[in-house]
């Protein structure tokens, strides 16, 4: 599989797939959002000459609508720092990862590396292997 560096423009591509491809099958009315801001990108990552890199996602259905933007009007957003995000960007989560992902993260969240918004519980099942899917991909 080719492997991306996280959140290059390939990556953001990929993800956009992967995630279409995941809710090829799913119900009419499902109806999910999400977002994500990097913060501190690399230099030679930062297309917007912001310091920091997006994407959003509106899911109806089988459709899925993805955009490099930041939206606030989403059922979870998390915003974090890049360097923070890159051993997530590798970290295979299962049940003997998930008590260590638990703390990385709420260490991460007491240090403001990571801050999330909305109800990670909302979130469908058919996206529940989004994550370990994305990190296939990820250099």
């Amino acid at each position: 599989m080719t492997k991306y560096e996280f959140a290059s423009e390939a990556w953001m591509h990929a993800l956009h797939r992967e995630i279409a491809d995941m809710v090829r099958a799913a119900p009419a009315e499902l109806r999910y959002s999400l977002c994500e801001v990097f913060t501190g990108v690399p230099k030679h990552l930062d297309r917007n000459g912001t310091g920091k890199l997006a994407w959003s996602c509106f899911v109806e259905g089988s459709h899925v609508q993805f955009t490099e933007t930041e939206r606030d009007d989403v059922d979870m957003k998390t915003t974090a720092d890049y360097t923070y995000l890159i051993p997530l960007a590798h970290w295979h989560i299962d049940e003997e990862t998930r008590a260590a992902l638990n703390k990385y993260l709420e260490e991460g969240a007491r240090d403001g590396k990571i801050v999330r918004a909305g109800d990670p519980a909302r979130s469908p099942a058919i996206l529940n292997g989004l994550h370990n899917a994305v990190i296939a991909f990820t250099a």
